[in-house]
């Protein structure tokens, strides 16, 4: 009973400082929106809605409205929302997690959009992000793009008129011009300047004793001739001097335009992986297909969810707390796995029966040993959702079984029953349990129901323990998603140091 109690405490705390981290990051009385989405992949129920990075809401529900995608979210009262407000879908990991970014707005007075929107209206302004297949769509574009140019250079390269070698033969034609102009041109500036500086020279020899005007405009026409020169002489420098001239500008431009006629050459041929993707069909078919594989396994990534729920049932006639740990993946609405951790206080009952021939004075020819060892059992089931009915089966408990829920009030209120351990020698019936789960608050639940409900109750003559039987019980016990863990421990690290 103290171990029972002390559980339930420290249940009760953590719901309380749950609900302290949901009040700081900004709970309270909500606005509800909602807007009409093209693509609401990985988007979910309780995914965050923020405001210039800062979490104002959350995602209440998402539903089919006329083929398209209705999200529902959950705004504070504290954040206006006008009519020319705009709703984007980001996403924040790999796996294709999203949240919705939320700009609120501003009043509008000349279009008649000075008030917010009154709650329940429609956010008709929506921004939806690029999604996986957009990309790999995108992808095959460019590759086909990527084809054509190889088949434009193709012709291009066949044909004798317009083949690379001529153009080359043009390109070094046009650069030994070039190269000669600029040899003349360079004798031509030199003779130049030299006649520049016997000018200035005379000049000087002119106007020595003259006016100071006069020896300025003489001192700026030299600083003019030697900019001239020193402009010379990198031009000279860049483009080579004497006969050579742009020769090895030329030669280099030649040998780029060789390699890359030899590469088209090999594409052409099929040499090389883009050579073969491009020339062989069959490869090409089989990149499709794998990249539409990758497409489809992120796109069922995008999708998967998951639930963690702790549970504690408290059985009367054992005396003892039963705990409980659960994994639910749920890759898609209608199917979810179930991996579950149970710690059972009846144990694990192993039987050995034991023969002897012959037996001893004092022994019995046959003997069964019976050994209870407290061990964790297992639970992995695989489940179908038909609407509000899911049919469970697998293990149950380290032995097979099945069962079925019953969901009603949106999965707020479940009722639950299982059926497992067929092979007991003690008893006619196999394990029947039977249980309502009721959710309170939000992630807190209670439990109530019948354990064994066919089994007559026994306790072991040694002992006095409660073996097997019919037993009722009550628990409580705390459910998250994924979005909601996101939250809890990024609030918890925001507050370390």
């Amino acid at each position: 009973m103290k171990v029972g109690f002390l559980l339930l405490a420290g249940i009760v705390a953590f719901v309380v400082i749950y609900n302290f981290v949901q009040d700081r990051q900004g709970g309270g009385r909500a606005n509800e929106y909602w807007a009409l989405f093209g693509d609401a992949s990985g988007l979910s129920p309780r995914s965050d809605v923020r405001v210039a990075g800062v979490k104002v809401g959350e995602i209440s529900a998402i539903t089919l409205q006329g083929g398209r995608a209705r999200v529902e979210i959950a705004v504070r009262s504290d954040v206006p929302v006008y009519p020319n407000a705009v709703l984007m879908k980001r996403r924040t990991s790999i796996l294709g997690d999203a949240l919705l970014e939320l700009d609120p707005g501003f009043p509008e007075p000349r279009n008649g959009g000075d008030a917010p929107l009154p709650p329940g209206s429609q956010i008709r302004n929506v921004q939806e992000g690029i999604s996986v297949e957009q990309i790999l769509e995108l992808l095959g574009d460019v590759t086909r793009g990527v084809r054509r140019i190889t088949a434009n250079l193709d012709r291009i390269i066949a044909d004798e008129s317009g083949s690379i070698q001529q153009i080359l033969r043009s390109v070094e034609d046009l650069t030994g011009r070039l190269d000669r102009l600029v040899e003349r041109s360079t004798d031509e500036i030199a003779v130049i300047l030299e006649n520049a500086e016997v000018i200035s020279y005379n000049l000087r020899e002119l106007t020595s004793g003259k006016n100071d005007d006069v020896e300025e405009i003489l001192a700026n026409a030299r600083e003019i001739t030697r900019e001239a020169r020193d402009a010379l002489a990198g031009l000279r420098a860049s483009l080579g001097e004497g006969e050579e001239g742009m020769g090895p500008t030329v030669a280099r431009l030649s040998r780029t335009l060789e390699h890359l006629e030899s590469i088209v050459r090999r594409i052409d041929r099929g040499e090389g992986a883009l050579g073969r993707l491009i020339s062989d069909e069959e490869l090409g078919e089989r990149v499709g297909a794998a990249l539409e594989g990758v497409s489809n396994y992120v796109t069922r990534l995008d999708s998967l969810q998951t639930e963690i729920s702790l549970r504690t049932e408290y059985l009367f006639r054992a005396e003892s707390a039963k705990n409980y740990v659960t994994l639910r993946l749920i890759p898609s609405p209608d199917q979810f796995f179930l991996l579950q951790i149970v710690d059972d206080p009846l144990g694990f009952v192993r039987r050995e029966s034991v023969l002897r021939s012959p037996p001893g004075e004092d022994e019995a020819a046959h003997q069964e040993i019976r050994t209870t060892t407290d061990i964790l059992k297992f639970s992995v089931e695989l489940a179908k959702r038909y609407s509000f009915l899911a049919i469970r089966f697998g293990l149950i408990e380290s032995t097979g079984g099945f069962g079925f829920d019953l969901n009603f009030l949106d999965d707020r209120l479940t009722f639950t029953l299982d059926a497992f351990d067929f092979a007991r020698p003690e008893a006619s019936f196999p394990r029947i349990r039977t249980y309502t789960n009721l959710t309170v608050i939000p992630h807190f639940y209670l439990t109530v129901g019948l354990d064994d409900a066919f089994a007559r109750a026994r306790w072991d003559p040694v002992t006095g323990r409660f073996r097997m039987g019919r037993d009722f019980f009550v628990g409580a016990g705390l459910s998250f998603s994924d979005e909601d863990l996101k939250v809890l421990f990024g609030t918890i690290s925001g507050g370390l140091p």
